[in-house]
């Protein structure tokens, strides 16, 4: 980079350029520019519509505006002579309304703030001075031109918030539609391709002042876009019947809003719009990012992110991992792990210490409780031997007495009177 002179001073640009720059507080154009590769400046936008603040109508009427210029201009030079509507003339008062029309009719490529801080400011004088008789001289042609402008300017007030409010109508219906159906894959190649690449790189809010990218954002982070812009919208159409009313207020007659109510009612409109075409970017960015949940519709979204998303965290293997260890042919079994000493409690404790399966731990363990059941019997018949009771030998090796009875039918053995006469 060139080192200039301490005193040489680069000038900022003059505003009226209307530069990008690289600040978060984008502009945002009309909700499609048909001729715009990149992202939409909704899309791009990382902050919320901001309303414009309008003065009662009594204030509004004390307020100067700029009457200076002919009356059919198309453009106007810096304004010269300024004045409040009990000052002003009638012929001054076309002038002033036709200054306020010029950038609304001749403007093109306007950002959508832009326009709407042209037409708050078109409703300011519009609707202020609408049935209002105050103006300076007598009337005549100026007066009934001027009754003629007023009510044309306030069809384009009408007209402005009507589009807009159907641009919401759109929207909704499209919103409607669960996210497996959004993210248009029928366009041609180059088409479907530039709609996935915005889609990805579209922002969104996780939260009031927090944004993310779609395409850097955790699952976490897109849940709580979800949930965040679900709620905006909710809040913010509670409020479409006051725009609708304002609307319906326009066509004329004595209940005619006022400016406030119309910056009012714009705002709401323009936030309407805004968060659905958030939401609407956000539901392409899911089901580009994701496109398997097409085939799987009723998984719920929280569990289909939690599954499939695949941004914000590191990417898992294709072939899902490293292998396992192959599993023996056949199972084997630690006899150091059984503590049992009844054959009848050896199935239980390996299935419980190994998970085995009953039928599977019989077969295992058969052998082993064969030769305890053998060595059980070999110790009762010792103790009988000894002239020990059936009652006593039941106790020591864990069976019944009338088991012992069975197990020893027919056999006899010493009685307790012969032990006792041996020792």
């Amino acid at each position: 980079m060139t080192d200039f002179p301490a005193f040489f001073e680069i000038a900022p640009p003059p505003p009226e350029l209307r530069l990008r720059d690289d600040s978060d507080d984008y502009g945002w154009r009309r909700y499609r520019d048909s001729d715009q590769d990149g992202l939409s400046a909704i899309q791009a936008a990382k902050a919320f519509p901001a309303a414009v603040e309008v003065d009662p109508p009594e204030a509004l009427r004390a307020a100067v505006f700029a009457c200076s210029g002919g009356l059919d201009s198309s453009r106007y030079r810096e304004a010269t002579t300024f004045r409040a509507m009990p000052d002003m003339g009638w012929e001054e008062a076309r002038i002033a309304l036709n200054r306020l029309l010029s950038p609304i009719r001749y403007s093109t490529r306007e950002t959508r703030q832009y326009q709407t801080r042209q037409y708050v400011a078109l409703a300011e004088f519009v609707l202020t001075a609408t049935g209002f008789t105050g103006f300076v001289g007598r009337r005549g042609e100026h007066a009934v031109k001027l009754r003629d402008g007023l009510g044309d300017a306030r069809d384009k007030l009408r007209g402005y918030l009507d589009s807009t409010l159907q641009t919401t109508e759109l929207q909704a219906e499209r919103l409607a539609c669960p996210i497996t159906l959004h993210g248009d894959m029928h366009g041609a190649p180059r088409s479907v391709a530039n709609s996935i690449d915005l889609a990805f790189w579209a922002m969104v809010p996780t939260a009031a002042d927090e944004w993310v990218r779609i395409i850097d954002a955790t699952p976490d982070q897109t849940m709580s876009a979800l949930d965040y812009l679900r709620a905006t919208l909710a809040r913010w159409d509670a409020r479409h019947p006051v725009a609708a009313d304002v609307l319906n207020r326009l066509t004329g007659g004595d209940s005619a809003p006022t400016a406030a109510e119309y910056a009012e009612a714009i705002h709401i409109a323009d936030m309407l719009v805004f968060t659905n075409e958030k939401l609407l970017s956000l539901y392409a960015g899911i089901i580009y990012s994701m496109p398997i949940y097409r085939l799987y519709p009723a998984t719920s979204e929280a569990e289909a992110i939690a599954l499939w998303w695949p941004w914000g965290r590191p990417a898992p293997l294709v072939d899902g991992g490293p292998p396992r260890p192959p599993k023996p042919g056949k199972q084997t079994l630690d006899p150091s792990l059984i503590t049992a000493t009844r054959p009848q409690d050896v199935v239980r404790e390996v299935m419980q210490k190994t998970g085995i399966n009953r039928t599977t731990a019989q077969r295992m363990t058969a052998t082993m409780r064969t030769r305890m059941r053998q060595q059980r019997r070999n110790e009762a018949a010792r103790l009988l031997r000894l002239g020990h009771s059936k009652s006593e030998v039941a106790r020591k090796v864990g069976l019944s007495a009338s088991r012992i009875s069975a197990m020893f039918k027919g056999e006899e053995f010493p009685a307790k009177r012969l032990r006792a006469a041996v020792g």
